[in-house]
């Protein structure tokens, strides 16, 4: 048998099984990762598969690209929430050309949202060949502006549908890429938000822009007391928010990955705040408020 129909015979079971509409368990992705045989399969066959497959696919690729947390204590193996294995990298950015626009969005949103800037870099010149062809992609812009290249800046510039696609994010792309005025728009959008919703989404943005001034502006704000009702009648802490922005902003830092275990006391903010002192010299004047987290989250049972 040669190498490719090799490939083929071992992916089919799963390529069928997503065909099929069926996903893998997180405990069948773990397995799956500790075997060096099963990615280069996956990666060699998918691109032969319907489109719909080699949509459903991409999320299973990003899973098998990301490392794996050792167990410890009573945690189970888990997945960490970044991508950085190379032929991973390389196929999602290979898939930003593909045919099918549902492909190229979710690989672009993909890239933007989990691979760490340096495993980017050396794809810059093809990610910005292949926006500059499809302009109007989801995610573009943000992947334009975590590449960090000027070229990138010149083409978003350049480029109209690529900029009306998504303002926000175009907004975002360029003060990563050193407009400081869009910088400061989107600083001073989120401070003045009201509403919780939109200071959520804020936040986000910023952990997306990823500046010194970006980042010390949600860092500055992990002592809020601003909470807001979410499931019809508990409540959650906008420091949930702001963690989830940071994460954004350092993928591989693990302060800010979402614990497996629902937070049960201060000891978790503590531990957020001791890295945000070390790393960029945040300190507080006012006291921590009273802990909360999220009200009625799922609360995975203690072995």
């Amino acid at each position: 048998m040669n190498h490719d129909a090799d490939q083929a015979k071992q992916a089919a079971p799963i390529l069928d099984r997503l065909q099929a509409g069926e996903s893998l368990t997180t405990e069948e992705v773990v397995r799956h990762r500790g075997d060096p045989a099963i990615l280069p399969a996956l990666l060699g066959s998918v691109k032969d598969r319907h489109p719909g497959v080699r949509r459903a696919a991409l999320p299973l690729l990003v899973d098998l690209g990301r490392p794996v947390q050792k167990a410890h204590g009573d945690v189970p193996e888990l997945l960490a929430p970044y991508l950085d294995e190379p032929s991973v990298v390389a196929h999602l950015v290979g898939a930003l050309g593909d045919e099918d626009t549902g492909v190229r969005n979710a690989a672009a949103l993909a890239l933007a949202a989990e691979v760490p800037e340096p495993a980017l870099r050396d794809h810059s010149r093809e990610v910005i060949e292949t926006i500059r062809k499809y302009p109007g992609t989801d995610g573009a812009a943000l992947l334009l502006g975590r590449i960090g290249a000027e070229a990138g800046r010149r083409l978003i510039l350049s480029t109209p549908k690529l900029r009306d696609a998504s303002p926000a994010d175009t907004r975002v792309a360029l003060g990563r890429l050193g407009d400081h005025g869009a910088e400061g728009e989107l600083i001073k959008a989120y401070q003045e938000a009201k509403d919780p919703e939109d200071k959520a989404r804020d936040a986000l943005r910023l952990g997306h822009l990823g500046t010194p001034r970006a980042v010390l502006a949600l860092a500055r704000d992990m002592r809020t007391p601003e909470a807001y009702v979410w499931r019809m009648n508990s409540r959650r802490s906008m420091r949930v928010h702001l963690i989830e922005a940071l994460h954004v902003a350092f993928l591989t830092e693990p302060a800010f990955w979402r614990p497996f275990y629902k937070p049960e006391d201060d000891s978790y903010y503590e531990g957020v705040e001791r890295w945000l002192t070390a790393n960029l010299g945040v300190t507080w004047s006012k006291p921590r408020p009273e802990f909360l987290y999220e009200e009625d989250a799922p609360i995975m049972p203690r072995q």
